[in-house]
C-alpha cells in the first residue's frame, strides 16, 4: 500500500517533522485527517500488461514517424498515415482504459475512534492492576512488509 494524498479537516496540512529510525519524516495527527487516499500494492498484472502494451504501441508511432519521411510513394504514405491514425486511436483508448483500472486499485480511507478497556500496572512490580477506558483514533492500516520465510 502507499498513500498518495491525503486532507485535513481544516484544509491545511497540520504536518511536524519527526525522526523514526534515523530518517526524517513528515507527520500528521490522526485527530486531524478528514481521508488518506491509498493504493493497493503491488501493481496487479493487468496494469503492467496494459502499460507495457502502451510502451509497444508509443514505439510504433515512433517507428511509423520516422519511416513516413523516407516512403516516397504516396500509396505507401498514405497506407502509414491510416495505420498512424488506428494507432492513435487505440493509444487513447488504452491510456483511458489504464487510468480507469488504475483508479479502481485506489481508495479513501477515514480514521476510526474505538474506545478499548485496558488494565495495566501502575508500576513494574504492582501485583495490582487498573483497567480503564482510553480513546483512540487511528487509521485502519495492516501493513505486511516483514514477512519472514522458512528457512531451509
Amino acid at each position: 500500500m502507499s498513500s498518495d494524498i491525503d486532507k485535513t479537516q481544516r484544509g491545511q496540512q497540520q504536518s511536524q517533522m519527526e525522526n523514526y529510525y534515523g530518517k526524517k519524516v513528515w507527520t500528521v495527527c490522526a485527530t486531524d485527517v478528514e481521508w488518506l487516499e491509498v493504493e493497493l500494492a503491488p501493481k496487479p498484472k493487468r496494469i503492467s500488461d496494459q502499460e507495457d502494451n502502451i510502451v509497444q504501441t508509443e514505439q510504433q508511432i515512433k517507428y511509423l514517424n520516422d519511416a513516413l519521411d523516407t516512403i516516397m510513394t504516396n500509396n505507401m504514405r498514405q497506407h502509414m498515415k491510416d495505420e498512424l491514425r488506428t494507432l492513435s486511436k487505440n493509444i487513447q483508448t488504452l491510456r483511458a482504459k489504464l487510468d480507469y483500472d488504475r483508479a479502481s486499485q485506489r481508495f479513501r480511507m477515514k480514521p476510526e475512534r474505538s474506545s478499548p478497556k485496558v488494565t495495566v500496572r501502575p508500576y513494574r512490580n504492582a501485583t495490582t492492576t487498573i483497567t480503564f477506558t482510553c480513546c483512540m483514533t487511528q487509521l485502519p492500516v495492516n501493513l505486511h512488509d516483514a514477512t519472514t520465510g522458512h528457512k531451509l
